[in-house]
């Protein structure tokens, strides 16, 4: 009798785990439904951000918005391979940031990188010597910008977009890597913590 009802325990809280727990898409209840997203294509292959201290609702990507006096400018940062939110070493990391965003439209992604500038940069941590891909001005690279998505009691603005363009290794110009399909979708403006769910 105490074994079964120990068993029964058990069951229980493995039911509410699942059913409180984040999920995706069809199951997303009011309460607790996803925010933000982001996916891209590297060479090709899927490359998703990690899930982050073993919590589905929390995946290694983030969004800032900021104004640097009248400009706003968002800036996109993606980790994959990373293991702790206290421990920002991961395996690749990608960032994204699009200067002076009024309004949809296609920005190009052209500077050199820098604070205050519109720049790509894919790093890749995942050998014995770090790779750090850049954009290039000789090479467009753009940003579409679908959606200016206002939220709700704050000054901030989410956004919703598409990067496509050609990185190129700092340290030798002949190795590349070509970045397609970069969607990102933020309801939420999360540049200080990974949880990509409403907080309700």
């Amino acid at each position: 009798m105490k074994k079964m009802r120990q068993c029964y325990l058990f069951l229980s809280g493995i039911v509410f785990l699942i059913v409180t727990g984040c999920q995706d898409s069809e199951n997303e209840t009011a309460t607790n439904r996803r925010l933000n997203d982001f996916q891209m294509k590297v060479n090709q292959e899927l490359w998703l951000p990690s899930i982050v201290d073993n919590d589905t609702c929390c995946k290694s990507f983030k969004c800032s918005y900021s104004l640097l006096d009248d400009t706003p400018f968002y800036t996109v940062t993606a980790y994959r391979g990373l293991q702790s939110s206290a421990e920002l070493n991961s395996d690749n990391i990608f960032r994204l940031q699009i200067m002076n965003v009024r309004e949809k439209g296609i920005y190009p992604i052209s500077d050199a990188y820098g604070d205050f500038t519109s720049y790509a940069r894919f790093i890749d941590n995942s050998g014995d010597i770090q790779k750090v891909y850049l954009n290039d001005r000789l090479n467009y690279s753009s940003v579409e910008i679908f959606e200016i998505l206002p939220i709700e009691g704050s000054l901030q603005k989410g956004i919703h977009g598409k990067f496509s363009g050609i990185l190129f290794n700092t340290a030798n110009r002949n190795d590349s890597i070509v970045i397609k399909d970069c969607d990102f979708y933020f309801e939420r403006v999360n540049w200080s913590d990974f949880n990509q769910y409403s907080q309700n």
